[in-house]
């Protein structure tokens, strides 16, 4: 009971640390009263205020996340074949209970893309985008699990299902696979918002393993081991609600999301995740048009220009 409340009080004195290097910094070095930890949550609050992305940030990670306009129908089908491609790495792997190449795979799939994408829409009140990247999220994956289930049947397994670590290592999620979708989510987020540090996406593709859980998924079901292909799906579940809430905590960081907006457009949010939440349930995409809400251009809702990212 002592060592979880150390650790609180630890982090919180960090956090005070922190703010008073950043306060100094903002000051240009002049002499400014100590943050204490009672001062901390207003700081925090008022630092996230201050934090804003410039229009043209912004518009190029949204258009480096959201698929539309005249490249819509290039990315999609670009974000399925590479789907399809990885599937078909993964599926190998995992039949012949290859790490390495279960590993590669993982380099190959975009389906990171439209879960940040996710993130990025709830967080600025966009439904139909939200709706849409969710869609993309959904499709990949019912596409991965059926081209597993495909391949694995006409395809000989050198490892059975029962006795295969690839398998077995995914079919019991624990907390620590969710934090570590959580750590990948805002590693993600983080080099999507900087260009300086994109070379880490690969690294953060092969923490976070999204596509081999999906063809598990496929290769348990040809197996008829369905108990397998649930803990499965639960992993993979699992990963995109982490990077969800890490990528949103770090847009929110970084500006692209600014504190006084989501205060500002605070029911238009709400609508977004509602909108999404009606997509999951029902199989009609619902329109936009009905909530009376729409993705209108400008500084706080920005097109992306045309063209793919």
């Amino acid at each position: 009971m002592v060592l979880p409340v150390v650790a609180v009080l630890g982090i919180v004195w960090i956090v005070a640390g922190v703010l008073n290097l950043l306060q100094t910094l903002d000051g240009g070095g002049a002499q400014v009263a100590p943050i204490t930890a009672r001062d901390t949550p207003h700081t925090v609050v008022e630092w996230l205020r201050r934090r804003d992305m410039t229009n043209d940030d912004r518009r190029a990670v949204t258009d480096k996340l959201i698929f539309e306009g005249p490249a819509l129908r290039t990315r999609a089908a670009r974000f399925f074949g590479l789907m399809l491609f990885s599937t078909a790495i993964a599926t190998f792997g995992i039949q012949a209970d290859s790490t390495a190449v279960v590993i590669g795979a993982m380099l190959v799939a975009l389906l990171m893309t439209p879960i940040m994408a996710t993130a990025a829409a709830l967080l600025m009140g966009w439904p139909s985008r939200a709706l849409r990247s969710v869609t993309l999220v959904g499709g990949g994956a019912l596409l991965a699990i059926g081209a597993s289930w495909i391949q694995s049947t006409y395809t000989p397994h050198i490892v059975a299902v029962g006795s295969n670590t690839q398998v077995l290592g995914r079919i019991s999620p624990t907390l620590l696979d969710l934090l570590v979708a959580v750590a990948a989510g805002g590693a993600g987020a983080y080099a999507v918002s900087r260009s300086d540090v994109s070379d880490s996406l690969p690294g953060v593709a092969i923490a976070v393993a999204l596509v081999p859980p999906l063809s598990v998924v496929g290769v348990s079901l040809q197996a008829s081991q369905f108990e397998y292909a649930v803990e499965a799906l639960l992993l993979f579940v699992t990963n995109p609600v982490g990077i969800i809430l890490a990528a949103g905590a770090v847009f929110i960081l970084v500006g692209y999301s600014p504190w006084f907006r989501l205060e500002a457009q605070r029911e238009q949010i709400y609508r977004s995740f509602a909108t999404v939440d009606r997509g999951r349930r029902r199989p009609t995409p619902s329109r936009p048009a009905r909530l009376g809400i729409r993705d209108r251009p400008g500084p706080d809702h920005p097109t992306p220009p045309s063209g793919d990212a």
